[in-house]
């Protein structure tokens, strides 16, 4: 399941645990445009015991779904059932009120109440229906789209106690002081690759829709200009933003000279057959093959990290003015991204000439990725 990205942005996450008493965190069991949209394989993804929401994310951009404090049943009682609406600066949550009907499993539907039902349409090859409706069930919902609700995907989560989380130190220890700041950002100012046939690097960044790569961008040139700006066609849409390859050198002050560093955007990664980033087309950014306004449509798989290369960061997204924490974070990241450059090119790159060496010499610009 590692591959298989949810549907559900941070934002909306962060509104769904408001709803439980206590710490929780959610594993994905199943998505409907991974593993298809039949209700006997959303059946067949629930555990003999355990607690389960299902998220239905609709045409709209609403978020409904509900939660089951146990696994469906033909018919049963769960007085901790509920159902909610998630939407984008609020969560409404609504209480059962026949805990007898709170859930109803059939072989062909699965519904809470009469609220929020998923059907299967035999005629249509096993397809899945939503009706959406207000019902006795539960604390009156005032949903009203009715039957045959249009929807985009179908999510189903383990809901797990995230259980308490004893650090016996930080993380990662970092300074936060301006002078500390300063430092780092003089680093990137003055940061020439050890690999001297290197005149540039080309970071290219990867990650699912909505994981903040423009937003990176934006926050790294923040803290370069000491203020917060923005880049065209940046934003929060599930699908994101980005469609093809551009690359954003990073300069030293508004309008100074560039650094010795490009980050580049590109295509966000994907689920389906249709969507996100190959694996040809990273080579290609790569081996600095890829044109500017470079296009793809297909799927590619997302690799795991140690936990060595993973630097917690926060992006400038709502804030007016920049922070020195911020920019400390944002700036160590880069600084390990940089040191990662010289240390991959330890082993590969040529020595530097020796000045009594003979013949002509050759250096490259060619970007490289880390």
């Amino acid at each position: 399941m590692a591959s298989i990205v949810p549907a559900l942005d941070l934002e909306r996450e962060m509104q769904l645990m408001k709803l439980f008493p206590e710490p929780i965190r959610l594993h994905m069991l199943y998505k409907g445009t991974h593993h298809g949209f039949q209700l006997t394989t959303i059946f067949s993804k629930f555990d003999k015991v355990g607690r389960f929401i299902l998220l239905v994310y609709l045409e709209s951009g609403s978020v409904r779904g509900g939660y089951l404090s146990k696994p469906p049943k033909a018919k049963q009682e769960d007085g901790d059932a509920f159902l909610f609406e998630l939407s984008p600066h609020s969560v409404s949550k609504y209480s059962p009120q026949d805990c007898s009907n709170a859930v109803v499993c059939r072989p062909d539907m699965l519904s809470f109440g009469g609220c929020l039902t998923l059907q299967m349409i035999h005629e249509l090859d096993y397809l899945l229906k939503l009706n959406l409706a207000s019902d006795e069930s539960y604390t009156r919902t005032e949903w009203v789209e009715g039957k045959h609700t249009a929807f985009v995907e179908v999510e189903l989560h383990r809901v797990q106690g995230a259980g308490s989380v004893l650090l016996t130190g930080p993380w990662r220890i970092l300074a936060w002081t301006e002078k500390d700041r300063d430092a780092l950002k003089e680093n990137l100012v003055s940061f020439k690759p050890a690999c001297q046939s290197l005149k540039r690097v080309r970071v290219l960044l990867l990650g699912p829709a909505g994981s903040g790569k423009s937003s990176f961008i934006n926050s790294i040139r923040s803290v370069m200009y000491g203020q917060v700006v923005l880049l065209p066609n940046i934003g929060i849409s599930a699908e994101g933003f980005t469609k093809r390859l551009k690359c954003y050198d990073i300069r030293s002050e508004r309008g100074g000279k560039p650094t010795a560093l490009t980050l580049c955007d590109v295509l966000a990664l994907g689920d389906g057959e249709t969507t996100g980033l190959t694996l040809p087309d990273a080579l290609a950014v790569i081996n600095g093959h890829a044109p500017e306004g470079y296009k793809m449509q297909k799927a590619a798989e997302v690799v795991g990290l140690s936990v060595s290369h993973v630097f917690p960061v926060k992006n400038y997204s709502s804030e007016l003015s920049v922070s020195c924490n911020t920019d400390i974070l944002l700036l160590n990241a880069v600084h390990h991204i940089l040191q990662a450059v010289d240390d991959t090119f330890e082993d590969y790159c040529p020595p530097s000439p020796s000045p009594l060496s003979t013949g002509p010499q050759h250096s490259t610009s060619t970007p490289v990725t880390v």
